[in-house]
């Protein structure tokens, strides 16, 4: 649907393509493909972020609020993660796009990525998935899983690297092999 040509006129022509699907409203800034065979777009523009199926069908799109910059799927591409300006981290169910968790800086909201964990939460209306947490000292500028999804790092735009685990065990431990390879 965006068009095989790859000529240079083509780029306008894909950006409008690509606003039209979001309804017209803004271009895309980021697009990811989910392992589950959802498709995301978010424009910066309107801080709208869009759920689409694998035929180009919106499913669903929501306002996220600030301008998110950064990205992630879990390994099961049925939880997305964004952070941006508004200095925290948000996780995402798929394809419905509802909120599911939020962490700050002081970590005290991890992030459960067990979806059985997640589902629980939602079903029992648990008010910590909606509280926001402390904000990080800076926006947030890049995410990635690591670890067999054991730590997400957040990557801030002062420079800073946050770790966040689900099972602080094993961060401990994995932090101490590393000390202890360096010399430490």
């Amino acid at each position: 649907p965006y068009g095989a040509g790859g000529e240079a006129g083509d780029e306008a022509e894909l950006e409008a393509e690509a606003a039209d699907a979001l309804g017209g409203r803004a271009p895309v800034h980021w697009v990811g493909l989910s392992r589950a065979g959802y498709l995301l777009a978010y424009s910066h523009e309107d801080a709208t972020l869009a759920c689409f199926d694998l035929h180009g069908r919106l499913l669903v799109a929501r306002n996220v609020g600030a301008t998110q910059h950064a990205f992630a799927f879990s390994q099961d591409g049925l939880t997305v993660v964004h952070g941006g300006r508004d200095r925290i981290v948000t996780a995402r169910n798929l394809p419905g796009l509802e909120v599911r968790m939020v962490i700050g800086r002081s970590g005290e909201l991890k992030l459960p990525i067990n979806l059985a964990a997640l589902a629980m939460a939602s079903k029992a209306n648990d008010p910590s998935v909606t509280t926001r947490p402390k904000r990080f000292p800076a926006p947030v500028r890049s995410l990635t899983f690591a670890a067999g999804e054991h730590v997400l790092l957040v990557g801030l735009a002062d420079g800073r690297v946050e770790a966040f685990s689900t099972d602080s065990e094993y961060l401990q431990r994995r932090i101490r092999e590393r000390l202890h390879v360096i010399g430490f």
